[in-house]
Order: C-alpha cells, then structure tokens, then sequence
C-alpha cells in the first residue's frame, strides 16, 4: 500500500522501510515509526482520543484451515473460503456468511453476532 491507503488488506507497504502499523481494527498505515499517544487530524475532527494500536501487521506465514482464526493471517487454505470478521476477537474461513447469530455457534457464544466484513 502506498503512504496514505489502509493497509490492513495488503498487510505490505509500498515504500521499502516502512511498515504496516494498525490504528485500529478498521484502518493501519504505512510509517516509519508509530506513536500510541498520536491524535490525527481525522481523530481531531471526530473528538477521538483512543490514539493508535501501533501493532505491525505482516503477511501470515501461513493461511487458517477452517478451524482456526484467520484474523492474524486473513487468507484460507480451502478453496472458494474467505476470512469473514466475526468480533475483535475472531475471524473464521467459510464458504458464505450471514451477518448476526448462526445457528451452528458453540452454546458459550450463542447470542453472538457476525459482522462478516
């Protein structure tokens, strides 16, 4: 990704040196460096003082089967699978999602909603 794009997708920064640190769990950015405490001006504008995440966020070594999280990694060894966002927490490699609760979730999480982006 360039200087000014997400790079939360492409996990990888088009400028040699730079690295792809995340904001939050919707946006990262190609930098140098990351401050924790920083405040950007879209922040600013929108009265948000949670400042950045700063964790660098990397191509996976290796993509999720269909029993593991592919929050980390965001791709899928099954064919025709995407790595659909459940939570903060979770993400999971299916065939198709439904947003809201599934039928086939664990008892513990029933209740719990998909956001699938």
């Amino acid at each position: 990704s360039d200087d000014v794009s997400n790079c939360l997708q492409s996990k990888c920064c088009a400028n040699s040196g730079r690295k792809c640190y995340m904001k939050n769990e919707y946006w990262a950015n190609c930098n140098d460096t990351c401050d924790t405490g920083l405040i950007d001006s879209y922040d600013a504008e929108h009265n948000i003082s949670a400042g950045w995440n700063c964790s660098v966020v990397e191509k996976p070594k290796e993509c999720s089967d269909d029993s593991s999280s592919c929050a980390d990694s965001g791709c899928c060894k099954s064919a025709g699978h995407h790595c659909f966002i459940k939570n903060e927490w979770w993400a999971n490699c299916n065939d198709e999602c439904k947003p809201g609760p599934q039928a086939y979730e664990h008892p513990d999480y029933a209740g719990d909603e998909w956001k699938c982006e």
